[in-house]
């Protein structure tokens, strides 16, 4: 065995030569829209269903009227050949915009047809039978697409604008594009109702309203007008409205728009109709408003507004209430209860049933609170026991918060039953003045039992006059000149229930009252021309049909900047563009020659390094307008191979919704086509890099090697990045789970070779790789494809802890018979935080092929560990330094059997943050603590460990020994200033002595500025180390003396990582502290 295990000892010998075991790991925006053109029609006309052999191409107005057998529809064309766009102008949509010269007093909706055909139309011949006077439409009433481009109302307000999206119909995607592109004639467009069913209104009458001198509390603006007297009857008899009367509809002209109102009809179909509508503006004293119209003769018309809370201050039948609970939007005061319940068939009432008598009983609408000139009404109902009175009536002037100190007028039907009317039946007028109550009127009325009788109070003025009407008749004396209720106040109901037996109420009413009231007059009736009317080119220029263009152009590309694995793009946005039409430009490319194929979709993003289209990827996507540059470089986004040509094309983008295209959502993209351009990289080598690789974040680690073929890294942006060692082509795009990790990798990921490894999956199929993440948890990957091939549960204990140490791997085909697992064993130890961390971290032995739990080593008095363990082969051991709190009180270098688990030695050397490494006979453990003392740690001599005297420096990487004779190194290692050099002399079958010189046979620590770890050049080559610095550069040592003798730039202003070297192909790869891998030549 023991000859055996010389063979293995040489292989890993000449390894470490080649800086130490190949398998091993070393440590550690404003919204920017698109652009817009308008322009004005150069042709537009109405033709006419009724009229359908006059032209009206003159006429400065175009109009969508509908009427039975007299439709009409407008023609509009635009020149596009004027906007100097072409078919490489990406149109998104277009609108036309048709502003409304007269409105109908309710809005139609109309749409828009593209026009088709074989021939024009010309504007002075047009009509509803011909093209141009002498060709025949297919289809009178012009030849259009069946599908609309767009439908919107017509609206109501004239001087404004209706815009109708134009994009596409049932044969055109696009057709604003296929205008300008010449794959569609321009015959303009069709503007037609969307029904044309002959539903209009084909009567109006002008009202005027005359008020008197005295203007109600509150003024007219919401007084209730009524007109009486109309003869609905003749209407109906001579077709010009429905039996039904719900064609006949209010409306007022205002501000240049037209409002319906709703309105109450009573005693339709008859000679003397009346209509109730409310007033929409105060009138002056004496004056009159003639802005309100009637409209009728509409067979096919919807049902009218009718909302009489919209007709009165407030209305309510009941109908529409909840049984046995007060009704909605009324106030209970007092007593009650309210409630509403069933009448007779589906009718519903207000009924008060206070079972206890002589109450006050109050309930008042909640939404009107400051109504002082009123008249309130309603239907009441009472019964009768001789010495009870009873007492219903509506309110007006409503105040207080309770029945005992309520303030109000009131009109009432009473059963008296005291004074000299001792019960006798009565209508009264009352007031209550905080509480205080007085009688004002009591004149007598036979009201009947159980009967309903219209009970009507108007109090108005100030001082108050005071009327009350019974089934409208007016009952006398009124009341003029009363202060007894000054204050404005609500309206409501009131009962005084002597008799406690049920009080019912209906068909509750009350509007603003003065007198005398608003007088109308109705006009004579004349024909409704009121259709839709737009402006046409010969009106006024803020009337005339436009259509607005919404579209992007290409960029021009510049000289591009040609690197070996990077190229810069040059570009100046279109002519005339500014930063409110373009928010950046997308890149896509592919190699050779020929410009890439892909066309991006609106409304999606893209990434850069996405490959939307097979061998076609994203190069960039920039995103401001300021930004005329983009840098195309190599890496996990992208491929820029040295040497190697590629086509790119270049679309400029948006950032701005665009109603009506076929992606609202931005952002929407340019063509494209005329921002082509073909760039060759230049080729690597030499004193250049041979290429670079851009990952995602800082990775000073060593990258770790499948020697001439696969480069393998970590870093901060929690991926595992793979890539060929010839040109730094990656091997996959971390993302998903393919390389991706849930924390940052600080160390090396060992790469087992395809021909290496135990994983079955992998096995001479393809590398693995092992990362120890800032998670906690320990995943292995395939190097080729990225996928993930297992990973553990978290390891680590308490939150925020980690792995900083990379894994050591015992390669199952490289270990001898002494090794008894079947498998490759992945070693990694914690770093805990948080309490107990200075003794709770362990380390783990884990199965390579499935990450199963092998061993755990759990010793108690562990702190945390920075540095990768270090595997001794021939003894199937592994060595792991951590930290020690601080002091020699527990154990910092641990060696630990690779088979069990178990604990073989332990050292307390105080804390190290350095790996341990082997000499070249294998009979000493060299690591340096991080107070600047290096260790002999014997593997031949149990318990034998020998430190120099302190040397003055801070360790940075691990150390190399370098045999100089039988039993005697160099042992190189990177400070935090430079690289020291101590000879190690030490006998061959005892501990002692060991004696350490420091810097040998005139060598001078070369003074490196924040140095790497080291590497050494492998035989033939002559042997030289080399050292990396924050300086941005790889310096070349001679071991000898430490003089440098050659340096290679390799980053300016960046902080260099660990170099590691490629023994097939000769090449070095080191990573920066701004993500990139670079490949250099052996110097």
């Amino acid at each position: 065995m023991r000859t055996n295990s010389w063979s293995i000892r040489s292989f890993l010998a000449t390894a470490l030569r080649c800086f130490l075991v190949l398998l091993l790991v070393c440590p550690a925006r404003p919204l920017l829209s698109d652009e817009q053109t308008a322009v004005t029609s150069t042709r537009d006309a109405t033709v006419s269903q009724a009229a359908p052999a006059i032209n009206n191409g003159a006429a400065t107005t175009v109009s969508t009227h509908t009427a039975q057998n007299a439709n009409q529809r407008s023609l509009v064309r635009f020149d596009l050949s004027t906007t100097g766009l072409s078919s490489n102008t990406a149109l998104k949509t277009s609108t036309l915009n048709l502003v409304r010269t007269t409105s109908p007093f309710l809005s139609r909706s109309q749409e828009i047809h593209r026009i088709t055909g074989l021939t024009d139309w010309t504007e002075a011949g047009v009509t509803w039978n011909t093209r141009n006077g002498v060709l025949a439409w297919a289809t009178a009433g012009g030849d259009f697409d069946p599908t609309a481009t767009d439908t919107q109302p017509s609206g109501t307000t004239a001087g404004t604008a209706v815009s109708f999206n134009v994009l596409s119909d049932s044969t055109s995607a696009n057709i604003p594009q296929g205008w300008i592109n010449g794959t569609i004639p321009n015959y303009g467009l069709l503007v037609k109702d969307q029904l044309e069913d002959g539903a209009t209104w084909s009567f109006t009458r002008a009202i005027t309203v005359t008020v008197g001198a005295t203007a109600p509390f509150g003024g007219y603006n919401g007084y209730s007008a009524q007109i009486t007297g109309f003869n609905t009857a003749a209407l109906v008899i001579a077709g010009k409205m429905r039996a039904d009367c719900n064609d006949l509809r209010i409306a007022r002209f205002a501000a240049n728009t037209w409002t319906q109102l709703d309105r109450q009809v009573i005693n339709c179909n008859t000679a003397s109709s009346t209509i109730w509508f409310k007033l929409q503006a105060d009138i002056a004293a004496n004056g009159a408003d003639a802005s309100y119209s009637f409209f009728y003769g509409n067979a096919n018309a919807p049902a009218p507004p009718a909302n009489l809370n919209n007709v009165y201050l407030a209305y309510d039948n009941f109908d529409a209430d909840t049984l046995a609970q007060p009704p909605a939007g009324w106030t209970v005061q007092g007593g009650g209860p309210w409630n509403v319940v069933a009448d007779v068939g589906t009718n519903r009432i207000l009924r008060e049933s206070n079972a206890v008598g002589a109450n006050r009983n109050v309930i008042y609408f909640t939404a009107v609170a400051n109504e002082r000139d009123v008249l309130v009404q309603a239907d009441v109902r009472m019964t009768t026991v001789a010495g009870l009175e009873s007492t219903g009536c509506p309110l007006g002037r409503v105040g207080g918060t309770t029945a005992a100190n309520m303030t109000a007028y009131r009109s009432c039907l009473q059963f008296i039953t005291i004074g000299a009317l001792t019960n006798q039946r009565v209508s009264q007028l009352a007031s209550w003045n905080a509480g205080a109550f007085l009688s004002l009127q009591e004149p007598l009325y036979p009201w009947v039992d159980a009967t309903f009788y219209t009970v009507a109070g108007a109090f108005f003025g100030s001082p108050a006059t005071l009327r009350t009407y019974v089934n409208n008749v007016l009952q006398v004396p009124s009341i003029v000149g009363n202060n007894n209720v000054t204050t404005a106040g609500s309206v409501g109901l009131f009962v005084y229930d002597g008799n406690p037996v049920n009080y019912d109420f209906d068909n509750f009413l009350a509007r603003r009252y003065t007198e005398p009231e608003p007088v109308t007059a109705v006009a004579a009736e004349s024909a409704n021309a009121l259709s839709p009317l737009y402006g046409s080119r010969e009106n006024i220029v803020a009337n005339q049909p436009t259509l607005n263009l919404r579209y992007l152009r290409d960029v021009t590309l510049g000289v591009p900047t040609l690197g070996i694995s990077e190229i810069t793009l040059n570009w100046t946005f279109p002519i005339g563009s500014t930063n409110a039409n373009y928010d950046g430009v997308l890149f896509a490319k592919q190699a050779g020659s020929v410009a890439p194929t892909f066309a991006p979709a609106d409304g999606t993003v893209y990434n850069t390094g996405a490959q939307p289209v097979a061998g076609q990827f994203i190069a960039a996507n920039t995103g401001a307008f300021a930004t005329v540059s983009a840098f195309d470089e190599n890496g996990d986004s992208s491929i820029v191979l040295p040497g190697t040509q590629y086509a790119y094309k270049a679309y400029t983008h948006d950032a701005t919704a665009i109603a009506g295209a076929a992606s609202t959502a931005a952002p929407h993209y340019s063509f494209g086509n005329t921002s082509t351009q073909t760039n060759t990289t230049a080729a690597g080598g030499g004193a250049n890099k041979n290429w670079s690789y851009k990952t995602g974040a800082t990775t000073l680690a060593a990258p770790a090697l499948d020697p001439g073929n696969i480069v393998v890294t970590g870093g901060n942006d929690n991926s595992v990045h793979a890539m060929s060692v010839t040109n730094g082509q990656r091997n996959y795009q971390p993302g998903g789970t393919s390389g991706v990790t849930g924390g940052a990798i600080q160390g090396r990921p060992p790469l087992i070779a395809a021909s290496d490894t135990s994983h079955p999956t992998c096995k001479n199929v393809c590398a693995v790789t092992y990362v120890a993440a800032g998670d906690g948890t320990v995943y292995a990957f395939r190097a080729d494809t990225g996928a993930l091939l297992w990973q553990t549960a978290v390891l680590t204990t308490g939150a925020g802890s980690g792995f900083l140490a990379a894994p050591a791997v015992q390669v199952k085909s490289f270990s001898g018979v002494g090794y008894l697992s079947a498998f490759d064993l992945v070693i990694v130890a914690t770093r805990n935080v948080g309490a107990g961390s200075t003794t709770n971290n362990r380390v783990f032995g884990l199965n390579g092929n499935t990450g199963a739990t092998v061993w755990t080593l759990n010793p108690g008095n562990m702190d945390i560990v920075n540095a990768t363990p270090y595997v001794d082969y021939v003894n199937n051991m592994a060595w792991v330094a951590s930290r020690s709190a601080g002091g020699i009180a527990q154990p910092s270098l641990w060696k630990i059997s690779t088979n069990t688990g178990a604990l073989s030695a332990s050292f307390s050397l105080n804390d190290i943050d350095q790996a341990p490494t082997e000499n070249f006979d294998g009979r000493v453990i060299y690591v340096t603590t991080n107070g600047g003392v290096l260790y002999a740690v014997r593997t031949d001599i149990n318990n034998c460990a020998t430190g120099s005297a302190a040397l003055g420096v801070t360790p940075r990487g691990f150390p190399i020994p370098i045999e100089t004779a039988a039993l005697n190194d160099d042992v190189f290692f990177s400070t935090s200033t430079g690289v020291s050099k101590v000879h190690v002399a030490y006998p061959l079958a005892t501990c002692a002595p060991v004696t350490f010189s420091v810097s040998p046979g005139g060598w001078v620590n070369p003074a490196i500025t924040n140095p790497s770890s080291l590497v050494f050049s492998p035989p033939p080559q002559a042997e030289f180390m080399y050292v990396a610095s924050s300086d941005g550069h790889l310096y070349k040592i001679n071991p000898t003396t430490g003089a440098n003798a050659a340096n290679r730039l390799i980053n300016a202003g960046a902080t260099i990582g660990d170099p590691s070297f490629d023994t097939v192909i000769q090449k070095f790869y080191v990573g920066d502290s701004t993500g990139h891998i670079f490949s250099f030549d052996l110097f």
